[in-house]
């Protein structure tokens, strides 16, 4: 039961293969981790943490542009 869910805002620590090993639980296939890494490093990451256990991930998308009318 996860009980202390530690969040991390703009996880920049978060490692591909465990990235990797939490995203298969949710979206079985098969990553490519150089891939993923550097997707992850394109996106704001925010993480759940159960202890040293990675339960969950946000990551925030962008073009870069904002938009006026």
């Amino acid at each position: 039961m996860m009980e202390n869910i530690e969040y991390r805002t703009h996880d920049e620590n978060l490692d591909v293969t465990t990235f990797i090993n939490m995203a298969v639980q949710v979206w079985p296939g098969n990553y490519h981790s150089q891939y993923t890494r550097e997707a992850l490093k394109r996106t704001i990451n925010t993480t759940a943490w159960d202890n040293d256990k990675l339960v969950g991930c946000v990551r925030v998308l962008t073009d870069g542009c904002f938009l006026v009318q």
